[in-house]
């Protein structure tokens, strides 16, 4: 496995100056999930290991959040409020559009992991982990590594190991 990203999907009402984002999804990741994602920041940075270590209240927003809320200017450094808590932006990403589920990753707004728990969820639960593996690493292989040490550190099977293609497929035919 090259990368593990933890995730944490949240949804706070999302809002800047008396404008309300109903379709933004909040996502709490690592810095990794960058590389993952292969995301590039228009302007600014993504989040940092420091952000999550912190629990930092700041943002990575996506391009039409950013066009939303801001008219299109680079908003690093102003605030966007996730509930009515402020999360300094810290960067802008570049456009993507959609993936293959349909899901609008312009619409996206990344925050750390400890933030996304501790802060907005206030759990001690993630909701899954998306793995990369190793280049030319077979997929039956790492969902098997992968299920194996899961199943090492929880005891018992309370989780599900997915791949990418597979949960596309079912929410399409949902």
């Amino acid at each position: 496995v090259k990368f593990a990203v933890p995730f944490k999907k949240v949804k706070p009402a999302v809002h800047f100056g008396g404008k309300y984002l109903k379709d933004a999804v909040t996502m709490g990741v690592t810095p990794e999930y960058e590389r993952i994602a292969e995301h590039r920041t228009f302007c600014g940075r993504f989040l940092s290991k420091e952000d999550v270590e912190s629990i930092s209240q700041v943002a990575v927003i996506g391009a039409e959040v950013a066009r939303e809320l801001y008219r299109n200017a680079c908003p690093v450094g102003r605030n966007i409020y996730l509930f009515n808590a402020p999360y300094t932006i810290v960067g802008v990403l570049e456009k993507k559009g959609t993936d293959v589920s349909g899901e609008n990753l312009d619409m996206r707004i990344y925050i750390p992991i400890t933030s996304a728990v501790k802060r907005i969820s206030n759990v001690d639960y993630i909701d899954g982990i998306y793995i990369l593996p190793e280049e030319n690493a077979p997929a039956d292989d790492v969902l098997s590594e992968v299920r194996s040490l899961l199943l090492k550190r929880h005891a018992e099977e309370d989780f599900t190991v997915s791949r990418y293609e597979d949960v596309v497929n079912t929410r399409k035919q949902a």
